[in-house]
């Protein structure tokens, strides 16, 4: 069920529409959305069901979110419908100011007395825990200044292209549980999440993210 939302708040507008009639799907650099509503998770287990794109009033409209999450960082990003192309700039075109970077990675809120475990490689972070109630902070910066205000807005899409959104908490930038449960691990379990993290105003990052429950370390 498609959620009605403020048109003026959600999305951008893009410029007027000149392209072939009724457009059936929106590009946006290299990802394709069809007409078809999208998750968007707000927080505290309250979800919409909104449209990526839309032509109201014969302009283009393309959600924050989604734009945010895929426009180029240090360059105009090309959105193509219908056989016409806008090119977005998004983020400033200075390379070093909108290079997000992960500087940090931990568990945090895990209950005393069970073992945690990370590593990173490049962008990719195995979180090894013990306790359903461990989760993985990660910390992104810009530049030299970590994101860790917790008034930042930051959205996250998943490889099936739903989005949500969160804020900075415990000192770290983003907080992921793998599966939640007051409890101890008692078997395996890997879970894999493929997000890209995009900070409103400043850049985005692609991630990986995997979590290995495991009975004890």
């Amino acid at each position: 069920m498609l959620t009605t939302v403020d048109d003026d708040v959600y999305y951008v507008t893009l410029g007027e529409y000149i392209g072939e009639e009724n457009p059936t799907e929106l590009t946006i650099g290299d990802v394709t959305y069809d007409t078809n509503p999208l998750t968007l998770s707000i927080g505290m287990n309250a979800k919409t069901n909104v449209a990526v794109w839309k032509i109201k009033d014969g302009k283009v409209l393309v959600a924050l979110t989604w734009l945010s999450a895929d426009a180029l960082p240090d360059k105009a990003t090309k959105v193509t419908v219908g056989g016409q192309t806008f090119e977005v700039t998004v983020y400033d075109n200075s390379v070093t100011d909108n290079t997000v970077t992960l500087t940090g990675a931990k568990g945090v809120f895990g209950k005393a007395g069970y073992a945690t475990e990370t590593e990173v490689n490049g962008n990719t972070v195995d979180f090894t825990y013990t306790h359903g109630t461990s989760a993985l902070g990660l910390t992104l910066s810009v530049g030299n200044e970590a994101i860790t205000n917790t008034s930042q807005i930051i959205f996250r899409k998943s490889s099936d292209n739903t989005m949500g959104l969160t804020t900075p908490e415990a000192g770290v930038t983003y907080v992921l549980y793998f599966k939640y449960e007051n409890a101890a691990v008692s078997e395996t379990a890997d879970y894999v999440r493929e997000y890209k993290l995009a900070i409103p105003g400043k850049g985005a990052i692609a991630l990986t993210l995997n979590g290995h429950a495991v009975p004890s370390l």
